[in-house]
């Protein structure tokens, strides 16, 4: 055997030994499943309760029906509706999981006292 295959072989043995003696491996970190993890990147734009921003580029849609918010999530993914930012976000996402986020929206009421919009959550 050269020596070349020897230190290959060697080496090989010592990492393995290194990799045995640490023990199993950590399981990867993954964020919860959580509604609130679900929504996070929709209130990055539309705010926390979905009111939209001061810039009023992004639109409200806390309190809008369940199936309009539905459809228009389907719409943006399946390519129908255009926002490229919308369509990377939707992508991966299954119709159930739109479905639950059209849900949590359109659970946030709105309550206007004297121009001044409240969100709250309906029950």
């Amino acid at each position: 055997m050269s020596l070349v295959r020897v230190l290959v072989v060697a080496g090989c043995a010592w990492l393995h030994a290194q990799a045995w003696a640490a023990g199993p491996a950590a399981p990867p970190h993954t964020a919860p499943d959580t509604l609130a993890q679900r929504v996070m990147a929709c209130t990055g734009c539309h705010g926390p309760e979905g009111r939209a921003t001061n810039d009023g580029f992004y639109p409200r849609i806390a309190g809008k029906p369940e199936g309009y918010l539905y459809h228009q999530l389907l719409n943006f993914r399946d390519g129908r509706r255009q926002a490229a930012g919308m369509r990377f976000l939707l992508d991966p996402l299954s119709d159930a999981y739109l479905r639950d986020i059209a849900r949590h929206f359109a659970g946030l009421g709105l309550l206007a006292l004297g121009g001044l919009v409240l969100a709250f959550v309906v029950s």
